[in-house]
Formats: structure tokens, sequence, C-alpha cells
């Protein structure tokens, strides 16, 4: 077995074993020694650089200009500070400022399943990003059942183990908020993202209608006269879009829902789905050219049924999915109507940690509703119908 060496000034080497046996501190300076397991305080570093208590305080907490402490003894403290290894209390911090500096995310874990994995933690990382910037810690506060995990929010959001809660809307408007046993009110800090439902709250929601609008668009530019819109029974507000654009553009508009019955989480598996789904009702697609999906796997199921029969995307049908996780490393890749989720992510942070400032920041975003625009990416599943792609 190798042995490892430490070397300390002025105390030689030791083996890791001598030195876990030994009572060499975990740090040492030529001013003096800190026991193991102990916390460095500004009382060390007062020591330390030579300076009061009161010095290192006020270097420490960025109110060194403010009392007029020159910028050489600034200096000598903060060298001292990083020569220990301080940290200041985070819990001293927080009872000062009277914030936990910790936003809380309400969601359900099985959106974090395979099929959703992407989706969700594309916004859940936009969210710890913006707010580790802003010099808060994000604490993820989930569950599959969803009145315990909005009940867990609340609490939180209560007791002030968190200054602020973001709540994924389909937490939201399953329960009635106001009845939970803390209730959550519109005079705390609560932000939503995708918003379900009416609600006070401040939402970050995404609107689909731009990209389903280009992508009818586009279609009918490329030629296209004879559409679907392929979906479950939960499309009702994309597929309304759809054939309002369909009508705008003067082409036919037709609506295909399948059965959808989720075989399992992984993508995989709901592409399977999808595509058994779209074999039943495949008649229905005869006649379109252009197919445009509720999301990218029941898109994925479609060019799996297509090719059964023969067809070839974008040769002899043109297809635009929804979402873009996967989309993307299809053959050919797909074209899809893409949210921003990242941006989206970010937006909420920034709204959630504007909130902590107090009521009036709360009140002034009191039921403030901003929307993310859906997007049109162009890739290789469309192209022109058959009978003009020969011309």
């Amino acid at each position: 077995m190798r042995t490892a060496w430490i070397f300390l000034p002025e105390q030689g080497e030791f083996t890791t074993a001598e030195f876990a046996q030994s009572q060499t501190w975990c740090w040492y300076s030529q001013a003096g020694r800190h026991h193991p397991g102990m916390s460095i305080t500004i009382a060390d570093v007062a020591r330390e650089a030579g300076t009061s208590i009161t010095t290192v305080s006020r270097v420490l907490s960025d109110q060194g200009d403010a009392y007029r402490i020159s910028e050489p003894t600034q200096s000598l403290v903060v060298a001292a500070a990083k020569r220990l290894g301080y940290r200041p209390s985070y819990h001293a911090k927080s009872l000062k400022a009277g914030k936990s500096q910790t936003i809380g995310l309400v969601y359900n874990s099985a959106s974090l399943a395979p099929g959703n994995l992407a989706y969700s933690a594309t916004i859940i990382g936009a969210i710890d990003g913006a707010v580790r910037h802003a010099g808060y810690h994000l604490l993820l506060i989930a569950d599959k059942n969803l009145y315990e995990v909005l009940e867990t929010g609340s609490a939180f959001l209560t007791d002030r183990r968190v200054d602020a809660v973001v709540v994924f809307g389909y937490v939201l408007h399953r329960y009635n908020v106001h009845k939970l046993p803390i209730p959550l009110t519109t005079e705390q800090a609560v932000v939503v993202v995708e918003r379900v439902g009416k609600t006070m709250f401040p939402t970050v929601e995404m609107d689909p209608a731009p990209g389903i609008i280009a992508g009818v668009a586009h279609l009918v530019e490329l030629g296209h006269r004879q559409l679907a819109w392929v979906t479950g029974a939960e499309g009702s507000e994309r597929t309304a879009i759809f054939l309002a654009a369909c009508l705008q553009q003067g082409v036919i508009g037709r609506l295909v829902e399948v059965d959808l019955v989720p075989l399992g989480t992984h993508p995989s598996e709901l592409i399977f789905s999808a595509a058994r789904a779209v074999t039943a009702r495949y008649a229905e697609l005869d006649k379109a050219t252009g197919i445009m999906c509720f999301n990218e796997f029941i898109a994925l199921g479609v060019q799996q049924v297509l090719r059964e029969h023969g067809l070839e995307v974008p040769r002899d049908r043109s297809l635009i999915g929804f979402d873009d996780l996967y989309a993307e490393l299809a053959l050919p890749p797909l074209t899809v109507v893409r949210f921003p989720l990242a941006d989206i992510g970010k937006r909420v942070a920034e709204m959630a940690i504007a909130m902590t400032e107090g009521p009036a920041a709360i009140e002034q975003f009191r039921g403030r509703r901003e929307t993310s625009p859906s997007l049109l990416i162009i890739r290789g599943s469309t192209g022109a119908p058959p009978l003009l792609a020969v011309r």
C-alpha cells in the first residue's frame, strides 16, 4: 500500500497515519494553530491579521470603506481570512439579514422520469443557475404526492426556511391552496411556472401560438395544402391554435386524436405507445402531406408508422413535432416547435428573488402574467409535398 506524505512548515513530514493519530492541526499559520473540527472565527482572523475583531467584522461585511479602514489594513484582513480558510456562519448571516438566502422549488418527483427528465432538468437547471448567481441557494421540495409536496412548500415558506417558492403549475392547479393546513397566499413570495388555470400568483407561461402558427405557415410555403394535427386528449389549446392557423392560411386542417396509453416512462416506450395509437387512426392521415404533432414523442411515433407503410420523411410526408428534447437525434432531425426553457427558468428565478425584498415587491408582482413565446426550429423533416417535389 502506498504511503502519502504531508508536509507542514516547522513540523516536518508526516505519514497520513501519523498525521491522523497526532494532534496536528487541520491548518497551520505563523501566528497560531487551530484544533481539528473547530470552525474559524473572526477572533482567529483578527489574531492572525493583528487587528481588532471590530475591524475584521467591518472588512468582511464589505463595510471597510464606510468606516474609513485603510486599503492596506483591509488587504491584511482579507489575506488572513483566506489563509485560515475563514467562512462566515451561514446561520448568523441569515439571522442578521432576516433571510434564509434560499429559494424553494416545489415539483412532482415523477416529472424526473426519463421521458420528462430533459424538459424538467432544463428548467430546474436554469433556475438553479440564476439563484446561485444571485447568492442564493435552491432547495428542491419534491414528492410523487402532489398535495404533500405543496403542503411542505407552504410550511417551509411560512416557517421562513425559504424566502420564496417556485411552484410548477401542474402542482398548483389541482388543489385549493387557500385550504391547505398552512395556506399559500398572494401576500407571500410565490411564483408559478407553466400556469394551469386562474391564479393571482405571478406566473411565467409558455405561449404555443407563435410556433404553431409559424409551423403551419412553413408547411404552406413548402406547398402543402392538406395538413393534420395529431394529438392526445390533452391538447385542446394547441389544437385550437392549429385549426385557426389553417383557416387563416386557407388550407385544410384535420384533427387526428389518438388514444395514448403510455406503456412506460422511457422515451422509447413513449414513442412505441404513440406509434401503436397512431396505427389505429392511420386512415385519417391518408391525404395529409404535412403533419404536426402535440409533442415530439407522437411525431416520432408517426414517423415510425409512416415507414411501416413505405413512406419516408420528408420525401413523402413533412413532419413537425413539439418540444425539442430528443428531436435533433432523430433521422432526419425533426423540425419542431420549441419553448425557450432555459430563459423561462431564469426569469422565474429572477421574479422569486425580487419578491424576497418584502411586501412592496410582492405587491408589485401580484397577478403579473409573463409569457414566453414558442419558436419554430426548421430541420430536415420538412420539405415540398411529393407531387411538387418531382416538378
